[in-house]
């Protein structure tokens, strides 16, 4: 819907605001590839990090060299960003867009 050169973060968003509103007005979140700069890249290309805590929480992680999401066991303390609570949000941030330049 937001067509180049914006990222449409529509259905992260969706995601994000269920649990505040799950009957809420569906509407296109359009955001200019160009303020995220390497955001996504830079998330996208960290190491699975389970961290030290002994928690048990299923996550999902990019993984670069497979170009796909995949699940772990998240640890519940430190870590690092790519750690995403679903595929389908881990794939919305990292999934990889054309080269707009």
């Amino acid at each position: 819907q937001c067509g180049s050169p914006f990222l449409d973060l529509s259905f992260l968003f969706h995601q994000l605001l269920m649990g505040i509103e799950p009957h809420g007005l569906w509407a296109p979140v359009c955001i200019p590839t160009a303020l995220l700069g390497d955001l996504p890249a830079d998330i996208c290309s960290m190491p699975k990090e389970v961290g030290p805590c002994m928690a048990y929480l299923p996550r999902w992680w990019y993984n670069q060299e497979t170009e796909l999401c995949s699940r772990f066991i998240y640890g519940g303390c430190q870590g690092n960003n790519n750690n995403f609570q679903s595929e389908a949000i881990c794939m919305v941030v990292c999934q990889k867009m054309p080269d707009t330049r």
